[in-house]
């Protein structure tokens, strides 16, 4: 059994414990807030862009970018997203003739070629170091940025 100076002490520990748990609970639940907060106005301010887009086709995207102070290659995405079919259907908005646009991945391989690339699992590093040149070429060793199948370049020692 504890002594009554103890027990007042182990008393006070135990509810500034509690206190302590509590004010975390709730940094958690107002950061969980936020977030979420700050979702809704990004899909807000997406739709309002996109929109605008839609509104006024013969703005350039760097202007479009400049009147609502976001970076270019965020509208880029935005719109790439939205080709691709990537966002949730709760977010997207209808549109009249959404349903004549079929979604970028959800196209089988043969439209795909027809349409010129075909989407397909990366097997290799997107940049890597090719040491393969074969004899005879004069390109050293370099740096690949893969962003595709194959070499555009069709070296060999006749063309160097």
């Amino acid at each position: 059994m504890l002594k009554e100076p103890d027990k007042e002490k182990f008393d006070e520990t135990e509810l500034e414990l509690e206190r302590e748990r509590a004010k975390q609970e709730l940094e958690e639940n107002l950061r969980v807030e936020a977030k979420r907060e700050y979702q809704r106005m990004v899909a807000d301010m997406r739709e309002q862009v996109m929109n605008f887009m839609a509104e006024n086709p013969e703005m350039v995207l760097p202007e479009v970018a400049e009147q609502f102070g976001i970076r270019e290659h965020t509208i880029r995405a935005w719109k790439a997203h939205r080709t691709m079919g990537t966002y949730s259907r709760r977010e997207e908005p209808e549109k009249p003739g959404a349903g004549d646009e079929e979604p970028l991945f959800a196209m089988n391989k043969k439209k795909q070629r027809r349409l010129g690339f075909v989407l397909r699992k990366r097997h290799t590093a997107f940049i890597h170091y090719f040491d393969k040149t074969p004899e005879g070429i004069i390109c050293p060793h370099f740096w690949v940025l893969a962003f595709a199948n194959g070499c555009p370049f069709a070296c060999n020692p006749q063309n160097c």
